[in-house]
Parts: structure tokens; sequence; C-alpha cells
């Protein structure tokens, strides 16, 4: 019989990395929800002058959305759904941790979008591989390990 050899530890701190870094927005968006809303359409204007294509159409999906609602738009996706994934990400359980990874990749693939390259990118390149280790492992933590008894 053979020994699985147990997931490595570098996903969970991969987790460590993007759930701190997820909580921390959120925390920022809980700030400027609350006293600087006005803050938001500066961002999408700020934003747009990043983006290396300055689509209109992102420009225009930023000013319906967190434009004209910002407390609305900044708590339903800057402290609600980056507080979920920063809190699935921080999970010692390999599920949800694989959850809340997955939901960091779709949260930088946004920004991806959006043209932010020099900051979605390197993210990504560091989610991808943590991902698809966590996702393989989450078969291990199935069951507890129960020692064999030998005869």
């Amino acid at each position: 019989m053979s020994a699985q050899r147990p997931a490595p530890r570098w996903p969970r701190g991969v987790g460590l990395a993007v759930g701190a870094m997820m909580v921390g927005g959120a925390g920022v968006n809980t700030v400027l929800v609350t006293a600087r809303p006005q803050l938001y359409p500066e961002l999408g204007r700020w934003l747009t002058e990043l983006s290396p294509w300055h689509s209109a159409a992102l420009e225009g999906l930023w000013d319906r959305t967190f434009g004209e609602h910002p407390r609305l738009w900044g708590t339903l996706i800057g402290i609600g759904y980056e507080g979920v994934v920063g809190a699935l990400s921080l999970s010692r359980d390999p599920r949800r941790r694989l959850a809340g990874l997955s939901g960091a990749a779709l949260f930088k693939g946004g920004l991806l979008a959006m043209g932010l390259w020099a900051w979605a990118l390197p993210w990504l390149a560091v989610l991808a591989p943590a991902i698809a280790v966590t996702a393989r492992s989450v078969g291990h933590h199935d069951l507890p390990v129960r020692p064999r008894l030998v005869r």
C-alpha cells in the first residue's frame, strides 16, 4: 500500500495573503461607503485613465453603477463580495478556501477587463496554481485520516 503525500502548505499561505487583501479592501470600502461615497465616481475616472484602451463601455458601466449609486454598489461589491471572498480565502477548510480563491480570481478577472493589468496579472499568476493545488487537495480532505491497524 502506498502512502499519500499531504497537500502542499503554500496554497494556505496564498489564501492568507488573498484573504487579508480582500478583507482589507472591504474595510476600505466600508469607510468610503459611509464617509466618502462621492469618491467612487472619481475612482471610475481614475481607473479609466489607467486603462490602456479607455473603453467607453466600461466607463459607462462604472458611471451607471458605482457612479450613480455608490452606496449600493460599494456595499454589494466593495464590502459584501470582497468581505465574503476574503473570509472564505482565510478558511482552513480547503473547500471554503477554494471558493474564496476562485472568487478572488473572478474579482481580479474583472480588474483585468477594466485594463488594470499591472495589478491583476501578478495576482492571477499566483492564484491560478494555488486554485489548482487546492482543488486537487479537496478530495484528500473529504474524510478524516484514520490510522490503519496492522495485524
